[in-house]
């Protein structure tokens, strides 16, 4: 590389060089080759510029470390297990039964449930997660994988399928619709059905296209409800369990107007929190958008 990269500068000082005599002097045969001719007649700054530059550029190969060649005993070694038991196939084997007698001993609740809570962590992928255990692992002096979460012990879990009816990325509007409600819906919409798209006003307006969420179904049952959550409570999550939206950004009038100038009768999240079923009917309501009750 260093030789390679030496060879083309002074390729390109030499045809500087003849470009330059060419210019000045007379006709002179094209030739790799410099004589003192050739410098004389090219200004000495530009010779001593050219110099430097190539003196510097092949130094500056050397100022770097070059990495050590790995070889395989240092790679095993980095990725040692802690326990020495992980080694021995009898540790597997023990790990695995003990899981499998754990679970064939939890008793199965067939009777209703007395409460639900929904913990919704917006943005908890696979890959969110994975790097929370692994780094809480790493905290508490393990490898990391190993370890688990709080809610990776319960005795039941699962995976869900996050999309839009419109949109193969979900957002926070329609996955909650789903998540309270049970129903997909277009992207950036908010208890309502895939009939409404986003920002069709009046379509939202529409009875026929609204869900039905957990907290409407919660209080019909003759139970306190309640929204804890460290955004605003008129965000699109907590807020797909009491609004019918056709834009999650529609949390007060103003944004409504800004919008669409022209909407008649088209109520904001805010309002429909404190004015509407369920939103009204909710005892507990904890979270920030106290600029969204308030007006400007």
């Amino acid at each position: 590389y260093q030789c390679g990269l030496f060879s083309c500068v002074w390729y390109c000082v030499v045809v500087a060089f003849e470009e330059g005599c060419r210019r000045n002097g007379p006709e002179i045969p094209r030739t790799p080759l410099l004589s003192m001719t050739m410098v004389s007649r090219l200004s000495m700054q530009t010779v001593v510029f050219l110099v430097v530059f190539i003196s510097y550029t092949c130094a500056r190969y050397h100022d770097f470390p070059q990495k050590p060649i790995l070889k395989l005993a240092d790679i095993t070694d980095d990725f040692k297990p802690r326990d020495a038991a992980e080694n021995t196939v009898s540790y597997w084997q023990s790990q695995s039964m003990a899981a499998l007698q754990r679970h064939l001993e939890t008793p199965l609740r067939t009777g209703p449930a007395k409460n639900v809570i929904l913990f919704l962590g917006d943005g908890m992928s696979i890959a969110t997660v994975t790097a929370a255990r692994i780094y809480l692992g790493q905290l508490n002096n393990q490898s990391g994988e190993e370890y688990q979460l709080s809610f990776e012990q319960f005795p039941f879990t699962g995976l869900s399928k996050t999309y839009c009816v419109d949109s193969q990325v979900a957002d926070s509007a329609c996955s909650g619709t789903a998540y309270l409600t049970g129903v997909k819906n277009n992207i950036q919409t908010l208890g309502v059905t895939a009939d409404v798209t986003t920002i069709d006003w009046r379509a939202m307006q529409n009875p026929a296209f609204h869900t039905h969420s957990i907290i409407e179904w919660a209080q019909e049952a003759g139970k306190g409800t309640g929204i804890v959550t460290t955004c605003k409570v008129t965000d699109a999550s907590p807020a797909a369990g009491y609004a019918h939206s056709a834009y999650r950004y529609w949390q007060n009038d103003q944004e409504i107007l800004k919008d669409v100038p022209d909407a008649k009768g088209v109520q904001d999240i805010a309002s429909q929190l404190i004015e509407n079923n369920p939103g009204k009917g909710i005892k507990v309501i904890l979270g920030g958008g106290r600029g969204n009750f308030i007006p400007k």
